[in-house]
């Protein structure tokens, strides 16, 4: 089977994009299992939360910064450390 150039540029891009959505849902998966933890645990911090859900910290960390600074969906603790 030959396929053109053009062809194959197309179903490269056609990859890229169903990656980056694939990627997007993940994370959007991420958010709401963190969200959902919080629910049910808080208060908790990053450790905790890893603990429970079994995601490594950095992405606890990044989601937890996204929904505090994008979403505003969750806050910190006054005491700090904690949502």
């Amino acid at each position: 089977m030959v396929i053109d150039d053009n062809s194959q540029e197309d179903v490269d891009l056609e990859n890229s994009i169903f990656k980056e959505i694939q990627n997007d849902i993940e994370t959007v998966k991420r958010h709401i299992t963190i969200i959902t933890t919080l629910l049910r645990e808080q208060p908790a911090g990053i450790i905790r939360i890893s603990q429970v859900t079994k995601m490594p910290e950095h992405k606890i960390r990044y989601s937890l910064r996204i929904l505090e600074r994008e979403g505003g969906l969750i806050e910190p603790s006054r005491e700090g450390g904690q949502y």
